[in-house]
């Protein structure tokens, strides 16, 4: 029986921003959080200054890019971008 091999790509990616972070983004670019640490930095605490700036890593297993324009639209920039093809 012959075994199939799938290949597929995994784009890792790090944007930083201040104040809310654009959740809808998530679905947009069909990623999600990392590590941990990134889950955790995607919330800020309003205890805290908003002001500061924020960086999260992002993954994802399409051949899409994540989508700068709209990362900026929100105030978030696309700092990183690493893919690989598995």
């Amino acid at each position: 029986m012959a075994t199939r091999t799938t290949k597929f790509t995994v784009t890792t990616f790090t944007v930083e921003g201040r104040g809310a972070f654009p959740f809808d983004m998530l679905r947009y670019d069909c990623c999600w959080p990392k590590t941990d640490d990134d889950v955790h930095a995607l919330h800020y605490n309003e205890g805290r200054s908003a002001l500061g700036l924020r960086t999260v890593t992002l993954v994802t297993e399409h051949d899409n890019k994540p989508t700068l324009g709209r990362w900026n639209s929100y105030g978030w920039n696309v700092t990183s971008t690493e893919t690989r093809k598995s």
